[in-house]
């Protein structure tokens, strides 16, 4: 190509550790920069974890102050970016709020417009912004060019069971997550669980994760096996009330809040059991990285069933006495993972590559 094809990603909120911030990072850091150049959109002034990365990777970051805050503030910041930075792609990653960003991009003569869904449900409680985004869905094929998701279901609630769309694997690095014995060993030693069976979680600690009902499921499997441990890895506005459920349930020796890690890779090999109990979930990436682990998952009912790629995982109804026996059935490791998560297409190199190839032919 003559030129660099020109893209904006846009996040609904910062570039942290949560699973969208991460397929995102996923594909970024894997594409060849002297063929696309791609830039980040995020909302808020705070300066997210992933931010340095994207810049020594060679890209842009720009910040607009969030819609629900300063609604013209945003719409002009939004339009100056696209406008100024001649992208020939915009690639939105804000569910709902894709309309918005598309109709904006589209008034700038983006050529190329993305609507990407990585999720099944909204994660707003209040009922007038329900009712705005209910609207804004309907909108997304107005300015879309491309509908894509991170699962049929994802696609479903988004674009409507007659609109067509595309699913693009939530693709990860598999010999990042690829089961290490010794890993293990140490880290269990660090952190004194050497003799324990543990139950690992990692999440954005708010209502849609639902750790709550994870951690009292997790104290009456408790009654039947003192061995288990709990470690929740992630962090955000329901941690206040996990730690006092945790005082509340007496659990503080047996429950571990590690917070934000950018280290989940080495973590996730402390684990004996993954457990995912949302509400609702677009697919859930941590659940395909715990898979390539080779550990066995306990996942909600809510959470797509095209997230099993190895067969180990199971989905549950959201009650007590189902998870607490589930937890405590602890299975080995699968030693045949990594080739199921290869051919199943979520092997981040060779899904890099093929969606590289279609933005270039979404510009020709």
């Amino acid at each position: 190509m003559d030129k660099k094809v020109k893209i904006l990603y846009v996040n609904g909120g910062l570039m942290d550790r949560g699973g969208v911030s991460s397929v995102m990072m996923n594909y970024y850091l894997r594409f060849d920069p002297q063929i696309l150049q791609i830039d980040f959109l995020v909302h808020g002034e705070t300066v997210g974890e992933r931010d340095q990365e994207i810049i020594d990777h060679g890209g842009k970051i720009y910040r607009v102050p969030p819609k629900s805050r300063k609604l013209i503030d945003n719409y002009t910041c939004i339009k100056k970016i696209i406008k100024e930075g001649e992208y020939d792609i915009v690639h939105a990653h804000a569910d709902t709020g894709n309309s918005y960003i598309l109709k904006i991009a589209k008034e700038c003569g983006v050529l190329g417009r993305i609507s990407h869904c990585h999720n099944t449900g909204f994660t707003i409680s209040n009922k007038l912004r329900i009712v705005i985004n209910n609207i804004q869905k309907k909108n997304i094929v107005k300015y879309a060019t491309d509908k894509w998701a991170c699962s049929e279901a994802a696609g479903r609630w988004l674009y409507g069971k007659d609109t067509r769309f595309e699913v693009i694997p939530n693709a990860i690095d598999i010999s990042r997550f690829e089961f290490d014995p010794t890993r293990r060993e140490k880290i269990r030693a660090e952190y004194g669980v050497s003799d324990k069976t543990v139950i690992g979680h990692i999440g954005r600690f708010d209502y849609q994760k639902n750790q709550l009902f994870l951690l009292e499921a997790f104290a009456d499997a408790l009654k039947k096996d003192a061995s288990l441990m709990l470690i929740l890895v992630g962090d955000g506005i329901d941690r206040q009330k996990l730690e006092n459920r945790i005082q509340a349930l007496a659990l503080q020796n047996k429950v571990y809040l590690l917070g934000e890690r950018s280290d989940v890779y080495e973590i996730i090999n402390m684990f004996d059991i993954f457990a995912f109990p949302s509400r609702f979930e677009g697919l859930g990436v941590v659940v395909i990285e715990a898979q390539a682990n080779g550990l066995r998952c306990v996942c909600s009912s809510a959470v797509p069933k095209e997230t099993n790629i190895t067969g180990n995982v199971e989905f549950l109804p959201l009650e007590i006495s189902v998870w607490s026996q589930s937890i405590r059935n602890i299975k080995n490791r699968d030693q045949c993972c990594i080739n199921k998560i290869v051919m199943s297409g979520y092997e981040i190199n060779k899904a890099a590559q093929i969606l590289q190839e279609r933005y270039i032919e979404m510009v020709n």
